[in-house]
């Protein structure tokens, strides 16, 4: 998942390595943009990409979680 945030506007871009998974995911859009209303933000760019992104290397002033 890759989630951006500026001021109330949010994008989001969530990867599934199977098909039939993104299209499950894609159906949902809707209702994962109603919850991100609901929450007060303004969702700006909802994604569902398939297959496996590709490791980036955080920029500067980025925030990152990760579990090893």
């Amino acid at each position: 998942a890759a989630i951006g945030l500026l001021g109330k506007a949010v994008s989001v871009s969530l990867w599934a390595a199977e098909p039939e998974t993104a299209a499950a995911m894609r159906e949902t859009l809707p209702e994962l943009a109603g919850a991100l209303e609901a929450a007060g933000l303004m969702p700006s760019g909802l994604k569902i990409r398939g297959g496996v992104p590709e490791p980036g290397r955080p920029t500067s002033g980025q925030v990152l979680d990760s579990l090893s």
